[in-house]
């Protein structure tokens, strides 16, 4: 069965690990993957890598890029897939356009919590509605919120895997002694980490302001940044603004994470809007203790109390309290971090996506 997935693309984010995994978990005999990267970027490699037709084209202006369409239309027809899977929403919009227009059934993914706010915007989603085949969320309140702005009588949830859960990468200890050398570390200062890329929405800001009090109350210890972005420099001047600059480490973009994992006390993440978060799964696979935001799918991936905490955003007191209160409690932090753990293992691997999608495919393809 040949499906063609569309994704746009610039740098390696959720939508692209997510379509990264599961090619890599379909039966390849049974699946032949092809894609169209809008944009490009570091997925082109990847991509080639594991030796994936790939097709490329520019970014589309709006929704109304008719030019985009016509270019669009040709690589589907090269492609001759029986079944299109595209992924983000404007992306989802133009592939159903070009779906319908060619009798080829189409799957649309969401991959975040997009403001609907103008006609324009609602009138594209439902259009998308419309002409897609079927559409998929990555949790529940991603369907429920685009449902609050128009209705979606189909539509089903999948949540995204992680592919190895089981038993993580090992990291050596001579490779952790010289990641704490390099972050200045010693063994037992309490390390809390954060993997995002450096947005608004991620809620950096508010970290910072809860780590004045973290670092009050533990002096050794070291929030550890992973990730690059447009607020770099203002989150640096934050720092300084808070005297916390020698606590903070801005370690910027990390082809490898597992390493900082291994090191990693507390793990936070501070989103104020998130659907089904990779990093935070991540952790999880490393038995790491989480505290997060309770925002859209983080309530359907940790069971609060339970496989790690939730706080209310933005709260920088409550998402403060939260850390200190696992940096004080390393027997509960750790019971946490391992229930965590054994919740991933059994309710978002890969294989689990994989044979969902797998049998959407071949239901829509047989129809």
């Amino acid at each position: 069965m040949r499906i063609h997935y569309v994704i746009p693309s610039c740098n390696i984010g959720g939508a692209e690990t997510m379509l990264l995994t599961l090619i890599d978990e379909l039966d390849q005999e049974r699946f032949t993957p092809s894609v169209c990267v809008i944009g490009g970027g570091p997925l082109l490699h990847e991509l080639a890598r594991r030796g994936v037709l790939t097709y490329t084209l520019p970014p589309f202006i709006g929704f109304l890029d008719f030019g985009f369409l016509i270019r669009f239309l040709r690589i589907v027809r090269m492609a001759s897939p029986q079944l299109i899977h595209s992924h983000v929403w404007a992306a989802n919009y133009y592939s159903s356009f070009v779906g319908r227009f060619l009798g080829i059934p189409v799957v649309s993914t969401f991959h975040s919590m997009n403001e609907v706010k103008t006609l324009k915007e609602r009138m594209a989603l439902k259009i998308l509605v419309h002409f897609s085949s079927e559409m998929v969320f990555v949790c529940g309140a991603q369907r429920r919120h685009f449902g609050a702005a128009v209705t979606i009588k189909m539509g089903r949830v999948v949540y995204n895997g992680l592919r190895t859960v089981s038993k993580p990468s090992k990291v050596g200890k001579a490779e952790i002694f010289e990641l704490q050398k390099a972050c200045g570390l010693i063994p037992g200062d309490p390390v809390v980490t954060c993997v995002a890329s450096l947005r608004p929405v991620k809620g950096h800001s508010l970290l910072l302001e809860g780590w004045v009090k973290i670092a009050q109350k533990f002096p050794r210890a070291r929030l550890i940044l992973l990730g690059d972005g447009q607020c770099r420099d203002s989150l640096e001047g934050l720092c300084a603004r808070l005297n916390i600059t020698d606590s903070v480490l801005f370690m910027g973009n990390r082809s490898e994470v597992d390493p900082y994992l291994a090191i990693t006390d507390v793990f936070v993440s501070p989103s104020l809007s998130e659907c089904l978060s990779y990093a935070i799964m991540e952790a999880m696979s490393w038995s790491c203790p989480i505290v997060a935001s309770n925002v859209g799918g983080n309530s359907e991936l940790i069971v609060h109390g339970e496989s790690g905490l939730l706080v209310p955003t933005p709260d920088p007191i409550a998402l403060a309290e939260a850390v200190c209160s696992l940096l004080s409690d390393r027997d509960g932090a750790l019971k946490l971090g391992r229930s965590g753990r054994l919740r991933l293992a059994s309710s978002f691997t890969a294989s689990i996506m994989s044979n969902k999608y797998s049998s959407l495919y071949r239901g829509l393809i047989q129809e």
